[in-house]
């Protein structure tokens, strides 16, 4: 079961150019496959909600997750864009969340 299905709460870690190894691994592998936090060297963090963020990150926000939907294939009004991210065994349909920003923190 994924995160989100458990949890009201998102966050979101913008690490910097610094960080462009860890950017690489973490946006191109699921975490269902690869344990992101060990290949890349991330050091996680616990903010009071119990929610995870990382001491590289240069800007992080936690949200409260307001409303969640499923991307439908028939929804996505490029389909080029649909065929260059979804077809051919490139992954599940993502979710799309509107969410309030109820903590940041920056460095």
């Amino acid at each position: 079961m994924s995160l989100r299905k458990k949890n009201e709460y998102l966050t979101l870690s913008f690490l910097g150019e610094e960080n462009k190894a860890i950017h690489k691994i973490c946006g191109s592998r699921s975490g269902r496959d690869t344990d992101k936090v060990a290949e890349t060297g991330l050091k996680p963090l616990s903010t009071k909600r119990g929610n995870v963020i990382y001491e590289q990150g240069r800007l992080q926000l936690e949200c409260r997750i307001l409303y969640k939907q499923s991307l439908e294939k028939d929804n996505f009004l490029s389909k080029e864009l649909y065929q260059r991210w979804y077809e051919n065994g490139h992954g599940n349909l993502h979710q799309m969340y509107v969410a309030e920003i109820v903590d940041a923190w920056s460095k």
